[in-house]
């Protein structure tokens, strides 16, 4: 029942952004993407009585901020694992504005 949504953006050459919204059973789940040169921008809203399990593409796990700060020491954002060229996190619901660097 959309309890726990997972977040993992497929980023191919020569797409620079992307949106989506899921009308789930919990309420609207919205993520947006984009990419600027080698600097990638995660949007993402979790509705109410939710959580989410989000992969941010990242050269490493230290390049990625939520909104002015790390996004190990965010709010509501908890570091889970470094993935080879990616970042996981667990957000409870809310708002969410992360930025990584990408692989030149």
């Amino acid at each position: 029942g959309y309890e726990v949504v997972q977040i993992k953006p497929n980023v191919p050459l020569g797409l620079n952004s992307a949106a989506t919204t899921y009308d789930s059973v919990r309420g609207p789940i919205d993520t947006s993407w984009q990419v600027e040169g080698n600097q990638f921008t995660l949007k993402v809203t979790i509705p109410a009585n939710a959580s989410a399990v989000v992969t941010v593409p990242a050269l490493d796990a230290s390049s990625v901020r939520e909104g002015d700060q790390a996004a190990k020491e965010a709010t509501g954002v908890r570091f889970l694992r470094a993935e080879p060229s990616a970042a996981v996190f667990t957000v409870g619901s809310g708002s969410y504005v992360f930025h990584s660097t990408l692989k030149p």
